[in-house]
C-alpha cells in the first residue's frame, strides 16, 4: 500500500478530506520490532572516521611514492657520482702522466 492510498483509506473512514489526514502525518507502522541500540550502532557510518581513514591511507601512499622516487634517484644520482669519480679519476691519472 502506497502512503496515497493509505491517506485516501483513512480520508473515506473516517470522512476527513485527505489534505487534513496527510497533515496530520498518518502513516503505517512497522510489524517488526524494534532494532537494539547495538544493532543500530552497527548501522550508523562515522563519516569522520571514514574520512580520517581515507586520507590517512592516501597520506601513506603518497609518502610511499615519495620513498619510491626518492630512493630511484638516490640510485642514479649513485651512478652519477660513480661516473663523475671515474672521469675525475681518469683526467688525474691523465695529468700525472703528462708531468
Amino acid at each position: 500500500m502506497t502512503r496515497r492510498q493509505l491517506l485516501l483509506a483513512i480520508a473515506n473512514v473516517t470522512g476527513e478530506d485527505s489534505r487534513e489526514i496527510r497533515r496530520r502525518g498518518f502513516s503505517l507502522v512497522d510489524a517488526r520490532p524494534p532494532i537494539s541500540a547495538e544493532d543500530f550502532d552497527q548501522l550508523i557510518d562515522d563519516w569522520d572516521q571514514i574520512e580520517a581513514e581515507e586520507l590517512i591511507e592516501r597520506y601513506q601512499e603518497r609518502r610511499r611514492q615519495a620513498v619510491s622516487v626518492g630512493n630511484s634517484q638516490n640510485r642514479k644520482s649513485a651512478s652519477v657520482r660513480s661516473t663523475n669519480r671515474n672521469r675525475v679519476a681518469r683526467g688525474r691519472r691523465g695529468l700525472h702522466a703528462a708531468s
